[in-house]
């Protein structure tokens, strides 16, 4: 049940544009400098969420990414899955084939149970109630500069 570290990222890109003004485009390197992700990484997954439907983005000198949707309307859900997939699916892991949960191992209905008990959370957290929980959380550490 491990999210990618892509996903972590998007999840943190898209609550720092939820908290940025209506309508507005925000540029890559504002994203990276304010949330301390690495650019070339934040520009593939964001690209990946414009694809998705939860970003859009305008080239040129006031250009950047915005957010699609209001953040109210997009969960943390999305976001993981626009980058992830599926993680609550019923794949067993001893028997790929069976993709019913009822006709796994009991260790792999738990599993099963587990990441759908998982993406149950998720899909109630929205972008807008993400914003808000992490007014009062540290800034992330910034990732070192590569030297010029």
């Amino acid at each position: 049940m491990k999210l990618s570290r892509a996903s972590i990222y998007a999840v943190h890109g898209l609550t720092f544009l939820a908290g940025q003004p209506a309508r507005s485009y925000v540029p890559l390197s504002k994203i990276r400098d304010e949330v301390g992700l690495p650019e070339k990484h934040l520009a593939k997954i964001f690209q990946a969420l414009v694809r998705m439907g939860l970003l859009k983005s305008l080239r040129g000198v006031n250009g950047g990414f915005s957010l699609a949707r209001p953040a109210d309307t997009i969960t943390a859900l999305e976001i993981i899955r626009s980058i992830d997939g599926h993680f609550a699916r019923s794949d067993c892991p001893v028997h790929p084939e069976t993709r019913d949960p009822g006709r796994c191992c009991s260790v792999s209905r738990l599993v099963f149970e587990g990441r759908q008990r998982m993406a149950d959370v998720l899909g109630k957290a929205t972008l807008a109630e993400l914003t808000l929980r992490t007014r009062g959380d540290p800034p992330l550490d910034p990732l070192p500069r590569p030297a010029k």
